[in-house]
Formats: C-alpha cells, structure tokens, sequence
C-alpha cells in the first residue's frame, strides 16, 4: 500500500509532524516532505506497518493539510479470499463462474503489479 502526495498543502510543518510519527528524524520527515509530488511506499522507509495503521496514517496526512491518494495494491488477504471462491466454483462445478474469477483474478493482479 502507498500514498500518493500530490501537494503538502499550507501547513507544511504539520505535515513533517505527521510524518515523523513514523518513527522519522526531522531532517529525514522534511526531507520527504520536500521530495512530494510523488509516491510514498510506507514499507519502504523500514517499516513493518498493517494495512489499518497505513490507512490512519494517511487519514493524519490528510487532517494534516496534505493533498494525497491512498493506493491500494492487491494484497495477500485479497489472494486468498479469491482462491477460496474459486476452490469453491472447482468444487460445484461452475467452470463459468470459475472462468470469470480467473479473468478478475488476472486483471487485479496486473493492476497490483502496475502499482508498485
């Protein structure tokens, strides 16, 4: 999951705040907050977050003042819930349904890819 910060907004400083809830020094939380527009991969900065923790810390970007997009890959939780529907399409029988999910299936996973 990234974030997408397209602008800091007016309240530059509240958004370094925000940022250094990360665990970030202020020189490193205004050094990426001087790098946007552009992605942030929240993972990427050494940091083991869940997808609710991330999802809060954009909300905090947000409230913050920061003009910015969540992203949202295709996750291993997605993964498994669409190969248990589809087990259970191979079980019934329904090889059309079966085929449709296989089309979802691909088309989520070349978003995902595209996304990173």
């Amino acid at each position: 999951m990234k974030i997408q910060v397209n602008n800091v907004g007016l309240y530059k400083i509240q958004v370094i705040k925000t940022i250094r809830l990360l665990g970030l020094g202020l020189k490193e939380a205004k050094e990426l907050a001087d790098s946007f527009p552009g992605v942030v991969d929240v993972n990427a900065l050494a940091l083991t977050l869940t997808t609710k923790e991330i999802q809060n810390f954009f909300n905090e970007l947000k409230s913050a003042g920061a003009d910015c997009e969540l992203i949202v890959g295709f996750t291993e939780d997605i993964m498994e819930d669409i190969k248990a529907v589809m087990h259970k399409c191979v079980d019934a029988n329904e090889f059309g349904v079966f085929g449709e999910l296989v089309g979802a299936f691909k088309l989520a996973l070349k978003n995902s890819e595209e996304n990173k």
